[in-house]
């Protein structure tokens, strides 16, 4: 599974847009300030320059706003249909590992059902015949065999469960990740408006 390409492209165009958001905060900071003071002063001159000032910087905040609310009701769309894929591939990871696991635990009984009738059957080694000693062999090889494959299968799963655990971790933070975003989104296409 891991990150898709659509993950990263998103993360990337959130970061940009978050960009633009903090400057469009700071430009309406700014706003606010220069309104502030050119409430508070006397003199017309300088009152004239304040607010020259603040409608350049409305300007510049216009643009903001007409980059930043659309860019944030796409990523918000985006997010949700990837939170939703993201969800539906998890599902299916599960699934399939599920599976995966059944198959191991069979394998490992099987394993162990022929471990324990090599056990008795090792019992009576000493008294048996040539042909009985070749079969014994034979059993004691695929014995063997079935344990050798039952612990790689074992390894195997070790290391996919590990992997499973990783991948949810990881899909548990995108999605944290992005239900921040989308909170973050909402709250600026109120306080963005005009």
């Amino acid at each position: 599974m891991g990150r898709t390409n659509e993950e990263q492209r998103l993360k990337g165009e959130i970061g940009a847009k978050n960009f633009h958001a903090a400057q469009l905060r700071e430009v309406l900071a700014e706003i606010a300030k220069f309104r502030r003071q050119a409430g508070e002063t006397g003199k017309r001159r300088r009152q004239k320059k304040l607010t020259a000032t603040v409608d350049r910087l409305e300007s510049r905040a216009g643009d903001l706003r007409a980059c930043v609310l659309p860019w944030g009701a796409d990523l918000e769309k985006r997010i949700r249909e990837e939170m939703k894929i993201s969800e539906d591939e998890v599902r299916e990871f599960q699934k399939r590992y599920e599976k995966e696991l059944a198959e191991y635990r069979q394998a490992h009984a099987e394993a162990k059902a022929k471990i324990e009738e090599h056990q008795v059957v090792a019992h009576s080694w000493r008294h048996a015949s040539e042909e009985e000693r070749k079969r014994l062999r034979e059993i004691e090889g695929a014995a063997a065999k079935a344990q050798a494959k039952a612990q790689a299968k074992e390894e195997k799963e070790k290391k996919e469960a590990e992997k499973v655990a990783q991948e949810i971790d990881s899909e548990a933070r995108d999605k944290a990740f992005f239900n921040l975003e989308l909170k973050r989104i909402a709250v600026e296409q109120v306080a963005f408006k005009k």
